[in-house]
């Protein structure tokens, strides 16, 4: 089969040497990085693809893809659009915290319910990391005062659900999620929101 490239919805020749999607990906990444522009979405056959291992990629023969689609945005515009969307992953956060706290409330679900809260601490971090990231792009995207004295506070609440974790009190961490998690968590969207009206 052979197969067809697009970029950003233009025909293109396949790069040569390019066996695996992956080896296409890593040519296309290297030169639109080049262009200061990076992959913001993998098609393939229509379907928009995502690594579900490292190297995923790497195991798919493009001899065995009928099409592959690559979407790329300059640096500057996708930081622009993750700065915009930044309050919708802030909400995922509070749901999953809420969440967590509703499970730790119950005592059949007390393991799922430190679980959950593991994960929404994982993907805070996470959020945390992209916005730093972004923010080597948007100077006015950058952390401020009021994000800095945030974090303290949060490092501080971190402390004390790890304390109450250490003395198996799942009823008051449930309680620190629900009464203070949800107010910095609002902080932030605020604190993001004022630095997206800055751009």
């Amino acid at each position: 089969m052979e197969t067809k490239f697009f970029l950003n919805g233009i025909e293109k020749q396949i790069p040569e040497g390019a066996i695996s999607l992956e080896d296409l990906l890593k040519t296309v990444m290297e030169e639109q990085f080049r262009l200061e522009r990076i992959v913001t979405e993998v098609r393939t056959d229509g379907k928009v693809f995502s690594e579900v291992y490292e190297h995923q990629a790497g195991d798919m023969p493009l001899e065995e893809i009928g099409c592959v689609e690559l979407e790329t945005q300059s640096t500057d515009e996708f930081a622009r659009d993750f700065v915009g969307k930044t309050h919708h992953f802030i909400d995922q956060l509070k749901n999953g915290f809420s969440l967590a706290a509703d499970l730790l409330d119950s005592p059949s679900s007390i393991e799922d319910g430190y679980n959950t809260m593991a994960m929404s601490f994982e993907a805070m971090q996470r959020l945390k990391g992209h916005i730093e990231a972004v923010s080597g792009v948007l100077e006015s995207a950058a952390r401020n005062g009021r994000e800095t004295a945030m974090w303290n506070d949060f490092e501080r609440l971190a402390d004390k659900i790890i304390s109450s974790q250490q003395t198996s009190d799942p009823s008051f961490t449930a309680r620190l999620l629900k009464e203070q998690m949800p107010v910095m968590l609002n902080q932030w969207k605020e604190i993001r929101a004022e630095a997206l009206a800055g751009i």
